[in-house]
C-alpha cells in the first residue's frame, strides 16, 4: 500500500508519464510497453519502480526509462493487476511487460482471468490467496461447493467429487499444477487424488474451454495453480496454517517456505507440506465408526528465470488413509435390505481415531518439468513434460486373517507431453497452436486372492489444438478446434476364468465458439456454445466386482459408445456499487450419457451381500440457472445469495436421471467491525442453506423408491485480521456449519441408505502469513 500512496503524491506533483521522477545522467535508455496478459490491452498509469525512481505507463501503456549502472531490478505495479518483478532487462532496448488481472474477491468467490485459466468469454469462478487457505481441512469438492452451480456427490462423511451444472466424475478435468490429474478416481467412491493446499488459486471454468487440454471437459474443468516462484526476492517468505474440527476431533496443518539463492537470484525454491488426521465422525444423534482419515502431502519447486526465458521442476506426493462407514459392508441379502429400511446403523461404538477394515490408501506421485520462451513480443513457446504415478489398496474385512491383504491393489502410472505456441501479431489477435500425447499403463498386483474389479489396460492419446481469438475494447471472440484419438488395450480374467477385454480405438473433434460483450459500463454478457466429447472408461466398460467404499457391486458393459455432448452456456454479468449480480444459464444435450442403475439383483460374496449395479447409456438433455447476487448497502454490510437449478431428463422417453443436485440455495449476511484494538478487522457472517427435496426422481433408478426431504441449515463465521510489520499477518477464523445440529440426509451421498449426514461441527483456523 505504501507504493500507491507514494505513487498518488507523485502523479499529483505533475509527473509525466514518460519522464523519470528522478532524472540521472546515464545515457542508456529503455522503452517499456505494459499489457494485460489475456487480452494484450494496454494498461494505462502503471507503476515502474527502480530502487527509489518511480515510473508511469502513459495511455499506450509506453514509458521510456533511463538507466543507472546499478539499476538491476525493476518492480511494477497497477491497481487490479498482480505485481511484478523484473531483473532482466539490462542491454535491451524494448521490453513488453505481461501483467495478470489480480482476482476479485466477493466473499469467498473469486471471478477471475488468470493465466492461462480462461478466456475472456468464459464463465468462472474461484478462490484465491487467503479465502483459499480458510478452506484447511476440507476436501476440494467440499471447499468449491459454496459456488454457484458446485455441488457434490459423497460416498459417506470422507469421499466427495465435485458436480458441475450436473456433471461429474470423468466429464470434469482437473488440471493440477499445469498437469491433467490421472488417477484411479473412477469411481464415486474414489476422490480426486489432491492437495488442495498446495495451490494458490482454484478456479472452475464452466462449459467446454477446455480445448488446450483435451477431451472429457462434458461438465468444465477445475484447475489449481500453484503460486509464482519468488524470483530475485532477497527474503524467505512463507505461510503456516493451523484448524482443528470438532466434529471427527480433526487436525491439520500446512505450510510452505520460498525464497531465492542468495548467489543466484534468478534460481529461486519452494517446500510445502500438509497433514491431516482425524477420527469417526458423527451425525447429529450417532457416530460414524470407521469414518477416520489421514493424509500426508509434500510438494517442492525449483525454477530459474533469466531474462524471457524461464525453466522450472515440480514434484508432489500425495499420501492418504480413509476409513469406509461399517455398515454398507457385511450382511446377508435380508439384513441388507433391513439396513436400508431402516436407514442409520444399529451398532455404535465409542468414538476412536483407529482406522479399521474396510479402508482405502492411496499415494499419488506428480514430477513435471515445463519451459516458458518469449521468443519475441509476438512468439512465445511453451513445452511440459509430467510423469504420475498412482498406487491405490483396498482392503476389507476378510477370514483366515487375510484383512491385512488388499483385496484391490492397482498401481497406474502415465506420461503426458505438452507442446505450444501462442502468436501474437496484433493486440487484437492472438493464435494459439499445440500438440498433445500422453500414455498410460494400469496393473492390477498379483496375490490378492481377489478377482480384480477392472482388467489391466494400456492406454495412447495424442491430440492438436487450435484456437483463435479476436479482441476488442468492448467485445471479444473465440474459436477453437481440437483433435483426439485414444487407443485402449485391456487384458484380463473374470470369476469364472474367463479371459476378456479387447481393443478400442476412438477419435473425434472438439469445437467451441465464444463472445463477451460490454453492453454497457456495469453490465457484460458472455456466451458460449461448445462441442465436446468423452470415451466411456475401462471402468464402466469391463468392471465386474465390488466397490468397496460405496458398497456396491458394478457390472460394466463392453458395448459403451463414446459420450458427445453440445452445450451452450450464457451469462449476464452486473457490476455497481453496491450491487452484483450474475446470472448463468445453460443448455446441454449428451447424446450416449454413462449411468450406472440398480439392476434389482443382489450379490454375495465372502465379504457380505452388494446390490448390483449396471451400467447403460441414454440421451440425456440437461438445462439449468445458477444465480448469484451480493449487495452491499454500507461498507460494513453485505448480503449474498446463490441458488442453482437442474433439469436432466432423458431425451427419448422424459425419465429421470439419477444423482441429479435438487435446488440449492446458499445467503449469507456479513458485518464487519473496524476500529478493535489489535485487530485489523473483524466479521461476523450468518449462513443460511437451503436444500429442496429431489422430486424429479425415477424411482427405477435408485435402491429405495424415495428421496429425502428438504433440509435447512444454519452457519456462523467469526473472522479477524492482524497485520504486523515487515508483511507479517494473521487470520484467526471461526466457524460452525451446521450451526443447530440437524439431521438429514443429502440426495447425492450415496452412503443415505445406511446413514445421515454429519452433525454441527466448529472449525477454528489460525493462519500466519510471512
Amino acid at each position: 500500500m505504501k507504493i500507491y500512496f507514494i505513487s498518488m503524491l507523485l502523479l499529483i506533483s505533475g509527473s509525466l508519464c514518460s519522464h523519470s521522477l528522478y532524472a540521472n545522467c546515464s545515457s542508456e535508455k529503455i522503452k517499456i510497453k505494459i499489457v494485460e496478459k489475456d487480452s494484450s490491452y494496454p494498461i494505462v498509469q502503471a507503476l515502474i519502480q527502480i530502487q527509489n525512481k518511480v515510473y508511469v505507463s502513459d495511455a499506450k501503456g509506453e514509458c521510456t526509462i533511463e538507466l543507472s549502472p546499478t539499476d538491476n531490478v525493476m518492480h511494477i505495479h497497477s491497481l487490479g493487476y498482480k505485481p511484478r518483478e523484473i531483473s532482466s532487462f539490462r542491454g535491451k532496448k524494448e521490453l513488453l511487460v505481461f501483467l495478470e488481472l489480480e482476482q476479485n474477491l466477493l466473499e469467498e468467490v473469486v471471478v477471475s482471468s488468470s493465466k492461462q485459466t480462461a478466456a475472456r468469454s468464459s464463465v468462472t469462478q474461484g478462490l484465491t490467496g487467503i479465502e483459499l487457505s480458510k478452506n484447511l481441512g476440507k476436501s476440494l469438492a467440499e471447499s468449491l461447493e459454496k459456488m454457484k452451480g458446485v455441488s457434490f456427490i459423497q460416498n459417506g462423511a470422507t469421499v466427495a467429487k465435485p458436480v458441475i451444472q450436473g456433471m461429474y466424475g470423468n466429464r470434469i478435468l482437473i488440471i493440477n499444477n499445469g498437469v491433467r490429474q490421472e488417477g484411479q478416481a473412477w469411481g464415486d467412491d474414489h476422490a480426486p487424488e489432491i492437495d488442495m493446499n498446495n495451490a494458490s488459486s482454484v478456479t472452475i471454468i464452466k462449459g467446454v474451454d477446455a480445448i488446450r487440454y483435451g477431451s472429457q471437459a462434458l461438465g468444465g474443468m477445475i484447475r489449481l495453480e500453484p503460486k509464482e516462484l519468488p524470483y530475485n526476492r532477497t527474503e524467505i517468505g512463507g505461510n503456516l496454517s493451523t484448524s482443528y474440527g470438532s466434529n471427527g476431533k480433526r487436525y491439520a496443518l500446512t505450510g510452505y517456505l520460498d525464497g531465492s539463492l542468495p548467489f543466484a537470484k534468478s534460481i529461486a525454491w519452494r517446500v510445502q507440506g500438509t497433514l491431516l488426521n482425524g477420527g469417526d465422525r458423527k451425525t447429529a444423534k450417532y457416530l460414524l465408526n470407521n469414518t477416520g482419515v489421514r493424509e500426508y502431502d509434500f510438494s517442492t519447486a525449483l525454477g530459474y528465470k533469466k531474462r524471457d526465458f524461464s525453466f522450472d521442476l515440480f514434484y508432489s506426493r500425495y499420501d492418504s488413509k480413509t476409513g469406509v462407514l461399517y455398515t454398507s459392508q457385511r450382511g446377508d441379502i435380508d439384513l441388507l435390505k433391513e439396513r436400508i429400511k431402516i436407514g442409520r446403523p444399529l451398532e455404535i461404538e465409542p468414538f476412536t481415531r483407529k482406522i479399521d477394515y474396510p479402508y482405502q490408501q492411496v499415494i499419488h506421485q506428480i514430477f513435471r518439468v515445463k519451459s516458458d520462451w518469449d521468443i519475441n513480443t509476438k512468439n512465445q513457446l511453451h513445452v511440459q513434460y509430467s510423469y504420475q504415478t498412482d498406487h491405490r489398496d483396498e482392503f476389507h474385512a476378510r477370514r483366515n486373517n487375510l484383512s491385512h491383504i488388499p483385496s484391490l491393489s492397482l498401481d497406474l502410472s502415465s506420461s503426458q507431453l505438452d507442446l505450444s505456441w501462442l502468436y501474437s501479431p496484433s493486440r487484437y489477435l492472438k493464435t494459439e497452436v499445440g500438440i498433445y500425447t500422453g500414455f498410460a499403463d494400469n496393473a492390477n498386483k498379483a496375490g490378492t486372492g481377489v478377482v480384480p474389479i477392472i482388467p489391466n489396460y494400456t492406454q495412447q492419446n495424442w491430440g492438436t489444438f487450435l484456437i483463435q481469438r479476436f479482441l476488442r475494447e468492448k467485445w471479444s471472440a473465440e474459436a477453437g478446434i481440437r483433435f483426439d484419438r485414444q487407443s485402449s488395450k485391456a487384458d484380463g480374467f473374470d470369476s469364472y476364468g474367463e479371459r476378456y477385454g479387447g481393443k478400442r480405438t476412438f477419435a473425434n473433434a472438439t469445437y467451441h465458439l465464444g463472445g463477451a460483450y460490454q453492453i454497457s459500463r456495469p453490465l457484460r454478457f458472455v456466451s458460449n456454445l461448445g462441442l465436446a466429447w468423452r470415451s466411456p472408461h475401462v471402468h464402466e466398460l469391463y468392471s465386474n466386482g465390488l466397490d468397496h467404499a460405496s458398497g456396491i457391486y458394478v457390472v460394466g458393459n463392453s458395448q459403451l459408445q463414446p459420450e458427445r455432448s453440445t452445450k451452450w452456456i450464457s451469462s449476464f454479468i452486473y457490476e455497481t456499487q453496491p450491487l452484483t449480480l450474475s446470472i448463468d444459464g445453460y443448455l446441454q444435450w449428451v447424446h450416449n450419457y454413462i449411468y450406472d442403475e440398480p439392476s434389482q439383483d443382489y450379490m454375495t460374496i465372502v465379504s457380505g451381500t452388494y446390490p448390483v449395479f449396471k451400467y447403460k447409456q441414454v440421451d440425456g438433455f440437461f438445462r439449468g440457472i445458477d444465480a448469484e447476487l451480493s449487495f452491499t448497502p454500507f461498507s460494513y454490510l453485505t448480503y449474498t445469495h446463490k441458488a442453482s437449478m437442474i433439469w436432466a431428463n432423458e431425451k427419448n422417453t422424459g425419465r429421470y436421471l439419477p444423482y441429479i443436485p435438487s435446488f440449492h440455495w446458499l445467503q449469507t449476511l456479513g458485518y464487519e467491525l473496524s476500529g478493535i484494538p489489535l485487530f485489523h478487522k473483524v466479521g461476523f457472517t450468518l449462513k443460511h442453506k437451503y436444500v429442496a427435496k429431489q422430486k424429479r426422481f425415477d424411482p427405477a433408478t435408485d435402491l429405495i423408491p424415495f428421496t429425502p426431504p428438504s433440509y435447512h441449515l444454519l452457519g456462523l463465521q467469526i473472522e479477524g485480521n492482524i497485520d504486523f510489520k515487515q508483511k507479517h499477518k494473521m487470520t484467526f477464523l471461526v466457524e460452525i456449519n451446521n450451526l443447530l445440529n440437524k439431521e438429514y440426509k443429502e440426495y447425492t451421498n450415496r452412503f443415505r441408505y445406511y446413514a445421515h449426514d454429519t452433525g454441527r461441527d466448529i472449525r477454528m483456523v489460525c493462519i500466519w502469513s510471512f
